[in-house]
């Protein structure tokens, strides 16, 4: 590995005159992988030249999403090894690349982790009953918490980081609403102060570039509306509202002639617009098998009607009669059902609990991260007794 590096930066500790900031980033990563991988050996015996196994490959380590910091003087990288995600801090002006671990608690993995100025790291980190979000100094790896949940954090409830890195703004669903309020947290001490309380039918904020909140989007059924204002000190106001405009319109009209010509067809090439929206990050084998099913459940036909039946449907007026303990859960990037609808169906139902789940898939796969924290919701609503 650091071989192929230096193939990029025969000097890969300083950049000589000419060589771009990319040269150099391949070449601390491929030696910063190097001194990973051979550090976690050292104190192992000698391996035969045998295939690896499946087992043994999975336990070595990953570098995932590094990202430097503003200044250049640090990288920040998740370490997987063993199925477990860390995360490393890394010298980039230090003559070997020393590299520090951040500590977590108990069985705690990194979601994710963005920096805050040059000199701070916000990191999201989930347990077995509760995630934490946490603020890191680059220098001293102290931490300081900002907020617990046990819904989880995503980076996307980051509605403004400080440049500098003094504070941040943090969207919080909470109550029975399940709308977003917004928290200004210092990140030096974790002290938190209200800043725009939730508003009716907002699920997602937007802050100006000197973080001030100055929009919510807020949908209701297929009415969907902006609140603005131009100053901190004013009142929001509603700027827009509107139901479903020629854009939105023209797009479903297209998705059902679609249906009509593609979805009796033995031509993956159509149905295959149907699973990326659905799954998105599936693999060729489960692609297939959502392909196949498409063909055998039904009719052209009767898909492009249920398509247009379930786009009328509107259960507004039942929600408040639910009378049994409800759970809802909504992936945060669903390609099929806007995430906002999934809160605003929570929200109209007394009690219910709201689980955001970090995927992209509309059917959540058993690969990814969304399906543990899924069984674990689950299993503790309906009070499983067995571990999943």
């Amino acid at each position: 590995m650091l071989q192929r590096a230096t193939l990029y930066n025969e000097k890969v500790i300083r950049p000589g005159a000419g060589e771009s900031v990319k040269t150099r980033w391949l070449a601390l990563l491929g030696a910063v992988s190097f001194c990973w991988f051979h550090s976690a050996r050292a104190t192992e015996p000698p391996q035969s030249s045998a295939v690896p196994t499946v087992a043994e490959l999975a336990a070595e380590p990953v570098i995932l999403d590094p990202s430097m910091a503003p200044n250049g003087h640090w990288i920040a990288a998740r370490i997987v090894r063993g199925g477990q995600p860390s995360l490393a801090l890394i010298d980039a002006d230090g003559t070997d690349f020393p590299t520090r671990m951040i500590t977590l608690a108990g069985d705690e993995s990194v979601d994710w982790f963005q920096w805050a100025g040059a000199q701070r790291l916000v990191v999201g980190v989930s347990g077995p009953k509760t995630a934490r979000l946490l603020a890191f100094d680059a220098a001293t790896l102290k931490p300081i918490e900002l907020g617990r949940s046990a819904e989880g954090f995503a980076d996307r409830d980051l509605v403004y980081v400080d440049p500098v890195g003094r504070y941040l703004l943090l969207s919080v669903a909470s109550g029975r609403s399940h709308l977003p309020s917004i928290y200004r947290i210092d990140l030096a001490t974790g002290a938190r102060v209200l800043s725009v309380k939730a508003q009716d039918g907002v699920g997602s904020w937007l802050a100006d570039g000197a973080g001030v909140v100055r929009a919510g989007v807020a949908t209701h059924g297929n009415r969907r509306w902006l609140v603005y204002r131009s100053l901190e000190s004013e009142r929001f106001r509603r700027a827009m509202l509107r139901g479903a405009d020629a854009q939105d319109i023209e797009a479903r009209t297209a998705l059902l002639n679609l249906t009509r010509l593609g979805w009796g067809q033995n031509n993956p090439a159509f149905r295959q617009l149907f699973t990326t929206r659905f799954i998105p990050d599936a693999g060729s084998a489960e692609m297939k098998w959502f392909n196949d099913l498409q063909r055998v459940s039904t009719s052209s036909e009767n898909a492009a009607r249920l398509i247009n039946a379930f786009s009328r449907v509107d259960v507004r007026p039942l929600l408040a009669s639910v009378r049994v303990p409800t759970i809802v859960f909504h992936a945060e990037h669903d390609g099929v059902v806007p995430f906002d609808e999934g809160r605003l169906l929570a929200a109209g139902i007394p009690g219910a609990r709201f689980v955001p789940l970090p995927s992209r898939n509309h059917l959540v796969l058993e690969t990814e991260p969304a399906w543990t924290i899924f069984l674990r919701e689950l299993g503790a609503f309906l009070g499983w007794t067995e571990q999943v």
